[in-house]
């Protein structure tokens, strides 16, 4: 596989951020069918972090643990593993119960491959900064079609969605999934609570559903869902995670949750893009960009879909962020 640089490991580590970060197993495969092995895996985050890096930068991250590969048992971790190195930051998180969660954080390249070398192959930040962890940044989304529904399907109904958000005064930004679905995220002024969000994305999604019921729902019961494209709302809660922007994901042919250009969204499948492919398209430009620059008010969004939903106040030191000790 080509990478525009190879991973520079000697030793046994890979120097980075001026420290020597341990790689191991390079050599086991990940994704059978292809061959791909630990080591493309930690190459493609070695080449494409600053790409990623500003989709991760200073958000707790769950960990989505696949140490044998895409085909063997997986699990998720929230709290940041004890042998966690102490120059990887983590969010400091207190709870109602009152027990304290440490969570990593990836804000630089030697903390994307420790990471990635604990076989974690997906990136899944949450919507929210560590400081202001009860406020999102962005809202979501959420388009997954279920069979026979196809990509195709999910393209259709995200154009409802930016018609919806073109009569809000909302401009969203698309992106694959890396599986088969579409996500939309909207950049949100920090003063918004997840109960404004979410709530928003509830209105949105009921107005599809009634326009092209037989295209879209919000069926909880997935049995019921057969043939549609389930708009998922409650992706926007505090707990809640998504593949950042150029994470790779655990499909066949090591897929890349990839951004487009609105006007792509019938001319590419998510299978166009993978660890192999998306360079090319990350050096033309990020269509995402603007997720992290142009924040805007759901004041009026909110007000004309009749959404009545709190805006909670953080509470002052619930949430600090620290660098681990050992």
């Amino acid at each position: 596989m080509n990478f525009p640089q190879e991973l520079p490991v000697d030793g046994g580590v890979v120097r980075a951020d001026g420290i020597d970060v341990p790689v191991t197993n390079l050599d086991k495969v990940f994704w059978p069918d292809e061959q791909i092995t630990k080591g493309d895996l930690l190459t493609y985050y070695f080449n494409v972090a600053p790409a990623i890096l500003p989709y991760l930068r200073d958000r707790p991250l769950t960990l989505k643990r696949y140490p044998n590969g895409i085909d063997a048992r997986y699990f998720f971790q929230k709290d940041a593993p004890d042998y966690t190195p102490r120059w990887v930051e983590l969010c400091a998180i207190e709870p109602e119960d009152t027990k304290i969660d440490e969570t990593v954080m990836v804000n630089k390249l030697a903390d994307i491959l420790f990471v990635a070398n604990l076989g974690c192959i997906e990136m899944h930040p949450l919507h929210s900064r560590c400081e202001r962890y009860d406020f999102p940044d962005y809202m979501v989304v959420d388009l997954d079609p279920m069979e026979p529904a196809t990509f195709a399907d999910a393209a259709i109904i995200a154009h409802h969605v930016r018609a919806i958000f073109d009569v809000l005064g909302l401009v969203g930004y698309v992106k694959t999934s890396g599986a088969t679905g579409i996500q939309i995220y909207v950049p949100v002024e920090e003063k918004h609570s997840y109960d404004e969000t979410r709530g928003l994305s509830e209105e949105i999604g009921l107005a599809i559903v009634k326009a092209d019921p037989s295209r879209a729902t919000m069926e909880w019961d997935v049995a019921k869902r057969s043939g549609k494209v389930f708009i998922d709302h409650k992706m926007n809660r505090r707990a809640a995670s998504l593949s950042a922007a150029y994470s790779v994901r655990p499909e066949p042919g090591a897929t890349v949750s990839t951004p487009l250009r609105w006007d792509e969204l019938f001319d590419v499948t998510p299978q166009d893009f993978t660890i192999g492919t998306v360079f090319d398209r990350i050096a033309a430009g990020d269509p995402f960009e603007n997720v992290l620059r142009k924040r805007q008010s759901l004041d009026e969004a909110l007000d004309k879909l009749g959404v009545q939903a709190s805006r909670e106040d953080i509470s002052e030191g619930r949430v600090r962020k620290r660098v681990r000790r050992g």
